[in-house]
Formats: C-alpha cells, sequence, structure tokens
C-alpha cells in the first residue's frame, strides 16, 4: 500500500490535478467493477446470451432436418434440458433471496 502511496504521489506532483483516492481504489478492478460484480455480470448476461444461442442452434437443427413437431419437441427436451435447470437454479436462488 505504501508504494502505491508514493507512486500516486508521484503522479500527482507530474500532473498537477491527480486524483490518488480513485486511482488506488481502481488498482483491482476492470472498468470500475471488483471481480465478484464482473463474475455476477458474466453469469447473468454471458451465460444467458450463450443459452439463447443454443437454442437457437438446437431450433435451426430441427429445421434443417425436418423433423416436425414431435422430433422438435424431443430434440428440445434432450439438448436443452440442462439450460432449463440452470435457469431453474437461478430464478430459485432469486426468489428465495439466497444470493
Amino acid at each position: 500500500m505504501r508504494d502505491l502511496v508514493l507512486e500516486c504521489a508521484r503522479k500527482q506532483q507530474q500532473t498537477g490535478a491527480f486524483d490518488c483516492f480513485r486511482w488506488i481504489c481502481m488498482q483491482n478492478t476492470l472498468f470500475g467493477l471488483t471481480e465478484a460484480e464482473l463474475t455476477e455480470l458474466g453469469m447473468t448476461f454471458g451465460i444467458g446470451g450463450l443459452m439463447l444461442m443454443m437454442v437457437f442452434i438446437v431450433g435451426h437443427l430441427a429445421w434443417e432436418s425436418k423433423a416436425g413437431r414431435f422430433g422438435t419437441f424431443v430434440l428440445f427436451l434432450g439438448l436443452t434440458l440442462g439450460l432449463v435447470g440452470f435457469a431453474a437454479k437461478y430464478i430459485i436462488k432469486s426468489t428465495l433471496g439466497l444470493e
């Protein structure tokens, strides 16, 4: 911490109006987000986007194979059951407040 303060003091002398407190606090962050906030953001929107893409892939697979209604249902059931479990876990967690 002492090294950070000394480096900040040097930067403040060089530039004049350098915000040391903000610079020291932002050392272990990415775009102003902590690691926990970035992980939460990735787990909700990143994984959610990948899940949506997988649903479109399964739909395209059913369309290209001309599976029919029952075949499409079986494809979606078999290939997206894990996605349903992951989404259910997130919904249950947020409903019960187990964050």
